[in-house]
């Protein structure tokens, strides 16, 4: 049966206007976002103030799970990968297409490692590099941290496998470095994964030539020992030879904390003396941090017996939190010495990052006082509030005049120097430095 041409085109109209409608439709939708819900893998609880940024290009604004582990998330691109993360869990990268609706992201609770680096005298190896890498995979992982001055490191916020822990090689790798395989489940907190250093490859003893070409090379040479506030001989210190402002040639101390700094000219140096983790000394001075004497050597002379006592370092630690009152893993914390007494200014002079507790520790420190901060988030801001992580001071403030001092003593720990960072709102200044 021929239907009327009236209805047909009325049939017509109304399907064109349907389709326009749904077309019109599509693109709103899919400006919208795609939904990302994160649940616990356990219990299936919904997972709020989990963190998501993208591992692809163009970074992600801060963006954050609700308590009902809801968030949407701009998509655009056909395919992107997304870094899911919170305290206390191990990071998931998930991959979001730009058509989806709804992804769901399931997160596991996270391993940590951990452990201690030694000398051959039973030391603290500060700022030791120690690997972790992932050897069950599908794909390669590998990352690396740095022991503290206690000797300690931890890796935390990993998934469950299998894993090789060993100290970064100083030189080309043998058969023989050590390395610890173990196999972490979720939520295991793994310890005692220690290496002793027994090879002392810091200090085998250097050829010492001129650094800088403005400096001849000579026939003299300074040596002594280097020891702790008690007395032991301390190894691995590096020592520099400064003539004014140049460093004219270096040296490390062995097992016996004996140097010997060679190839200079007759003339006056100074000596600086560095270990992580203790103070760094010059020769001579009357307090750590303060000028030292000159040690003058004349041509073809040996200077001996050019000794310095190297104290431990003081230390202010405690934990970052977010404004969740949950652990801030991954944030650079900076101590600040004031300095000055007509005029104060905040020197930085110690950095650390907190590990997946939120812990951080700044050490090898003079004594003063100091304030403590963290730095500013590495992401952007959040475009639609014009908010973000600008750095912020204990005991959490913004200001840095309203900034709490820290009053730090000789070779002490002042420890809970616990606070937190909130986003404010953020301007970002750009410029170009010339010399």
């Amino acid at each position: 049966m021929r239907l009327p041409l009236r209805v047909s085109r009325a049939m017509t109209a109304a399907w064109c206007v349907s389709l326009a409608l749904a077309m019109s439709v599509v693109p709103d939708a899919r400006r919208q976002g795609v939904r990302v819900h994160v649940v616990d893998r356990d219990s299936g609880v919904p997972v709020a103030h989990a963190r998501l940024a993208w591992l692809t290009p163009a970074p992600l604004a801060p963006l954050l799970t609700d308590g009902q582990g809801n968030v949407t998330v701009e998509v655009s691109t056909v395919r992107r990968v997304l870094r899911v993360s919170k305290a206390g869990y191990a990071v998931q990268s998930v991959p979001v297409d730009a058509n989806a609706e709804l992804v769901d992201v399931t997160l596991a609770r996270g391993a940590a490692v951990g452990g201690r680096v030694i000398d051959a005298l039973g030391a603290p190896v500060a700022r030791r590099g120690v690997r972790v890498s992932l050897v069950d995979g599908t794909e390669p992982w590998m990352q690396q941290t740095l022991t503290n001055d206690l000797g300690e490191y931890r890796m935390g916020a990993l998934r469950a496998g299998t894993y090789r822990i060993a100290p970064a090689p100083v030189g080309p790798p043998t058969p023989d470095d050590p390395a610890h395989i173990v196999v972490v489940r979720e939520g295991s907190d793994v310890g005692g994964l220690d290496f002793a250093d027994s090879r002392m490859s810091c200090a085998a003893p250097a050829l010492v030539v001129a650094v800088t070409r403005s400096f001849s090379i000579g026939t003299s040479a300074i040596e002594g020992r280097a020891v702790t506030g008690g007395g032991m001989p301390l190894p691995c210190v590096e020592v520099k030879a400064y003539r004014g402002a140049g460093v004219a040639a270096t040296a490390i101390t062995d097992i016996a904390g004996h140097y010997r700094v060679q190839g200079l000219s007759a003339g006056s140096y100074s000596l600086e003396f560095a270990r992580a983790g203790f103070v760094t000394v010059q020769w001579g001075g009357q307090q750590p941090g303060q000028p030292g004497r000159p040690v003058i050597v004349g041509d073809r002379e040996q200077r001996r017996n050019i000794d310095v006592r190297m104290p431990h370092g003081s230390v202010i630690s405690g934990m970052l939190l977010d404004e969740f009152l949950e652990p801030a893993e991954n944030v650079m914390v900076r101590a600040f010495e004031l300095r000055g007494d007509d005029r104060t200014v905040a020197v930085a002079t110690a950095t650390a990052v907190t590990d997946d507790r939120g812990s951080y520790r700044l050490f090898g420190l003079t004594p003063g006082r100091y304030l403590v901060g963290s730095a500013a988030a590495v992401e952007p801001s959040d475009t639609r509030t014009g908010t973000g992580y600008a750095p912020a001071y204990f005991p959490g403030e913004v200001d840095i005049a309203a900034a709490r001092v820290v009053e730090l003593p000789d070779e002490q720990e002042r420890s809970f120097i616990d606070f937190a960072r909130t986003p404010v709102r953020v301007a970002t200044i750009t410029g170009t430095a010339v010399n």
